[in-house]
């Protein structure tokens, strides 16, 4: 096989009937442009090869080749990656979200640790939160470190400690805080960093020590808040 296929393959002669005799030269040059096609077939086969075992991701896609995993693979729409000129670049997918109370909310006392439904969103990039299913809820939609805030505002009619907690999955508190007031706005906030696997959820939790019960203030959308965002694997 030439050396310099596909470049400048071999030419092969072709025999003459009544004009020349077969030779070892028509044979073999003929087949060295058999072989430089096959291989030229194998190359391609090589090229692709992987391609039939991708899994259609049902989305607008570019195929392209992955030289850290050593395959060919889909670059879809989220992905965290895009392609300028002819570099492919990393790009953060973000993951955040904040939801608020918008709608008058009480929380009894003494003592009642109370879960409190979010029921307006600020933004949602993934679907972390619903108003109606589960509302207390924001949901990891993508493993990774989270920062978490919360806040709540109460309406303080006399004096007691006011408490807030931010919760993951119902079972363990992340962070807790609490003052002392008298009147008026008790504003609490707490932040922290965490991390959540996929289908984690946190919610925020509050109560105080009066008998009676305590409207929280509702009158902005960062007076009862919960917000995380996804800020590295």
């Amino acid at each position: 096989m030439p050396t310099n296929f596909p470049t400048n393959p071999d030419t092969y002669t072709t025999k003459v009937d009544g004009v020349d005799t077969v030779m070892a030269a028509h044979i073999n040059d003929l087949q060295d442009a058999m072989m430089a096609v096959q291989d030229f077939a194998l190359d391609l086969r090589d090229g692709f090869k992987g391609l039939h075992s991708l899994t259609d991701p049902n989305a607008d896609r570019v195929l392209f080749w992955d030289d850290s995993a050593g395959a060919l693979k889909w670059l879809t729409l989220g992905d965290g990656l895009t392609i300028t000129d002819t570099t492919i670049v990393s790009a953060p997918v973000r993951y955040a979200v904040k939801a608020y109370r918008s709608d008058a909310f009480s929380i009894s006392g003494p003592g009642v640790v109370t879960t409190i439904p979010l029921d307006a969103e600020e933004y949602d990039t993934h679907a972390q939160h619903d108003n109606t299913t589960n509302p207390s809820r924001l949901t990891c939609k993508k493993s990774g470190l989270y920062v978490v805030t919360g806040t709540i505002t109460f309406s303080a009619t006399a004096s007691s400690a006011w408490n807030m907690s931010i919760r993951k999955n119902n079972t363990t508190d992340i962070v807790r805080e609490t003052t002392i007031a008298s009147s008026g706005g008790v504003y609490i906030t707490a932040t922290v960093l965490v991390p959540l696997a996929e289908n984690d959820y946190v919610e925020m939790r509050g109560w105080h020590g009066l008998s009676t019960s305590v409207s929280l203030n509702v009158t902005n959308n960062y007076n009862v808040q919960l917000s995380m965002a996804r800020i590295s694997d």
